[in-house]
C-alpha cells in the first residue's frame, strides 16, 4: 500500500462513521459541534492530498503534520491545566519509549518498519485505553506521543538524513490509524460496556 492512503482511509472512514450516525457522541464528547467536527476532518483529508513541499535545503514538510499540530492545539484548549500538565509527563515518557523502540530497527527519521509500526499502535492504543478516562485526554495522549518520537527523530537525525521530512507520510498514516483505533475502541467499549449492564439488569428483575 502506498505511503499516505492509510490516513486518507481513516480519515475517511471516520467521516462515514459521523455521517450515518454510528458516533452520535463524538462531537460532545470532544465539545464542539457536529458540524464542526465534519468539517474538521474535510479539511483533514484535504491537507493530506496536497504535496509535500520544501522548507529549506534541508528540511521538507508533509502539509499533513498541520492538522496534527491543531489537533494538539485544540486538545491543549479543551483540557484543564493540571491534565495537560499529567499528560505532558506522560507523552515525555512513552514518546521516549517509542523513540528507542524505533531505534532498535531503523536508525533514520521514517517509520518504515511494519513490525514496528505495528507493535506501537497496539502498544499506545493500549496504553492510552487503559491509563485515561475520557476521548479528549487518550487522543492526546496518543497523538503526542507518536508526536514527541517524531520531534526526537527529525533532531536526532537533522544533519544524517538530507533531506529531513517533517511529518512524512508513513508517519501520518500510523497516527492517523492509531487515532481511528482509539476512538473505535472507545465507543466500542462503551456500547458493550452498556450492553452488558443492560442484560445483567434484566436477569437481576426476571430472577426477582
Amino acid at each position: 500500500m502506498s505511503a499516505g492512503v492509510l490516513s486518507i482511509l481513516s480519515i475517511t472512514t471516520l467521516i462515514i462513521l459521523l455521517y450515518t450516525g454510528w458516533l452520535p457522541s463524538l462531537a460532545k464528547r470532544l465539545d464542539c459541534k457536529y458540524s464542526q467536527v465534519i468539517w474538521g476532518l474535510i479539511v483533514c483529508f484535504l491537507l493530506n492530498l496536497i504535496p509535500i513541499f520544501s522548507l529549506t535545503p534541508q528540511y521538507e514538510v508533509e502539509p499533513g503534520i498541520f492538522v496534527v499540530i491543531g489537533l494538539l492545539l485544540f486538545f491543549i484548549m479543551k483540557l484543564r491545566l493540571r491534565t495537560i500538565f499529567f499528560l505532558q509527563i506522560n507523552i515525555i515518557l512513552l514518546g521516549s519509549l517509542i523513540f528507542l523502540w524505533h531505534e532498535i530497527f531503523d536508525v533514520q527519521t521514517k517509520w518504515d518498519q511494519s513490525f514496528f509500526r505495528i507493535s506501537t499502535l497496539i502498544g499506545v492504543t493500549l496504553i492510552s485505553l487503559i491509563m485515561r478516562k475520557t476521548i479528549l485526554e487518550k487522543l492526546y495522549l496518543q497523538i503526542g506521543s507518536y508526536v514527541f518520537a517524531h520531534v526526537l527523530m527529525v533532531l536526532i537525525y537533522t544533519d544524517v538524513v538530507k533531506p529531513v521530512t517533517i511529518g512524512d507520510k508513513i508517519f501520518l498514516d500510523s497516527l492517523w490509524l492509531g487515532i481511528l483505533c482509539i476512538i473505535l475502541c472507545h465507543f466500542g467499549l462503551e456500547a458493550l460496556l452498556l450492553l452488558w449492564n443492560k442484560r445483567y439488569d434484566n436477569l437481576h428483575s426476571t430472577r426477582k
